[in-house]
Order: C-alpha cells, then sequence, then structure tokens
C-alpha cells in the first residue's frame, strides 16, 4: 500500500500544487467482506486507524487479525477564490397574445 501512496501522491500533487491531498484506502479483516473507508493511507497510522474505526462502529476490534487492501486512493481538494458575479439588469419579458382554435375531437 504503500508503494502505491507514494506513486500517486506526487503525480497528484503535480497536477494541483497548491492542493491538499488526502490518502484514503479501503480496509478489511481478512476474510470479511465489508470495508471500512480509513484516511490515514500509507501512514503507519493506518492500521490502528482502521481498528479504532471498526470498534466505534461494530463495537469490537481485533488488532491481531490480518487486515486486507481493497481500494487505495489519492483526492485532491483545492480552494479556489470565490467568483465575482454581477447582475443584469432586468428587461420587460416580450409578451405576446394570440388566439388558439383547437377542434373538437
Amino acid at each position: 500500500m504503500q508503494w502505491v501512496i507514494t506513486r500517486l501522491a506526487p503525480w497528484a500533487a503535480a497536477i494541483s500544487p497548491s492542493a491538499e491531498i488526502e490518502r484514503t484506502a479501503d480496509l478489511r479483516y481478512r476474510g470479511h467482506s465489508y470495508e471500512l473507508n480509513v484516511t490515514e493511507a500509507g501512514r503507519p497510522t493506518a492500521a490502528r486507524a482502521f481498528h479504532h474505526e471498526h470498534a466505534g462502529i461494530y463495537g469490537y476490534a481485533t488488532p491481531e487479525r490480518e487486515i486486507e487492501v481493497v481500494t487505495i486512493g489519492v483526492r485532491t481538494c483545492q480552494r479556489l477564490t470565490e467568483p465575482k458575479l454581477t447582475r443584469e439588469p432586468c428587461r420587460k419579458a416580450l409578451t405576446e397574445i394570440r388566439h388558439v382554435w383547437v377542434e373538437e375531437a
């Protein structure tokens, strides 16, 4: 997991140099069929964060059990300056009256 994250993070930083980079991973205990998303991906604290999240959601954690990596992701978030919006003056709507005749069916 660390190898992939170290490859993805610089690539994301090159695209958006001033953006915040968030490393995520979907982790699960080996043999389980449900994952938890952990934002500590690629860091030594990822397993600890997973156990903490698992205990918070399911009421227990098994730190001695092996963890599987299901998905790895890197997301960037960049704050943009607020655009300056201008309002055009309102114009009177164009209206027209037409007479319509409909034959009875």
